[in-house]
């Protein structure tokens, strides 16, 4: 005996299905910053290869949403500000491109400050390389190129 497939059962089916073509505000991931201050300096997990891990007692969470097609054209219009061709394209360029990427995409983070430019201006170098990583390994060159 087969079971017979009812309209709506099928409609919900295809629904689904057709849902991962889209990308929505629902559709992020977050990468955890590991920190902690060494005398003078700040010692960033993933950034310093002498980073204990032992010490690596504070952290946040950042939540970026994947790249949408309109981001992705967002992204792509900093570089043309910038005047960035592929073919001209060096590692400063890659690097402005994944930080617009990052002002582009993310949406909220563990830290009692306000997330915003302004704020993600006045970070550390070594905690803003660490995203740019973190996301790089998650994103590979999605909403770059």
């Amino acid at each position: 005996m087969t079971e017979e497939i009812k309209p709506e059962a099928k409609q919900v089916t295809e629904q689904n299905e057709e849902s991962i073509l889209f990308i929505t505000e629902k559709d992020t991931f977050d990468v955890i910053i590991k920190y902690y201050k060494d005398k003078d300096s700040v010692m960033v997990e993933g950034i310093d290869d002498d980073f204990v891990v032992s010490k690596g007692d504070k952290s946040f969470t950042m939540t970026l949403k994947y790249p949408s097609q309109a981001d992705v054209s967002r992204i792509a219009q900093e570089g043309i500000k910038l005047k960035i061709t592929s073919e001209e394209m060096d590692l400063r360029d890659i690097m402005g491109l994944e930080f617009s990427r990052i002002l582009c995409l993310m949406r909220k983070w563990s830290l009692k400050e306000k997330l915003n430019i302004e704020t993600i201006m006045k970070l550390h170098p070594k905690i803003v390389k660490a995203v740019l990583l973190q996301v790089r390994i998650k994103l590979g060159m999605d909403g770059i190129i």
